[in-house]
């Protein structure tokens, strides 16, 4: 299941989920690299990623817009990331536990 939380242009907090994302989702998901889209520049990158996280869910008020507004410039890394592991079904526990581990080596 996909999460997202953005904020709306009252300044509230909308909860969006999707139960049903095609697998053709992660075949995009993989695809988007900067080595594939070379001519995007940072600004680009972060559109398209708004871009592709839109088209993962059937609300239209999830858009690439409603994402840029909706969420604050230094979360979007994280959120992005968030979303991605929820995408490829990676449990962020054991990814911290596993990064732990390597640490301790």
């Amino acid at each position: 299941m996909l999460k997202l939380d953005l904020r709306n242009k009252d300044g509230k907090v909308e909860h969006f989920q999707e139960t049903d994302v095609p697998t053709r989702k992660i075949v995009e998901g993989l695809r988007l690299t900067p080595e594939n889209f070379p001519e995007l520049d940072k600004a680009g990158w972060y559109e398209k990623n708004a871009e592709f996280m839109a088209s993962c869910f059937k609300s239209d008020k999830v858009t690439k817009d409603s994402i840029l507004d909706g969420i604050n410039s230094w979360d979007f890394d994280r959120v992005f990331n968030t979303f991605n592991q929820q995408l490829f079904g990676i449990d962020p526990k054991k990814v911290a536990a596993s990064e732990s581990a390597e640490k301790k080596h």
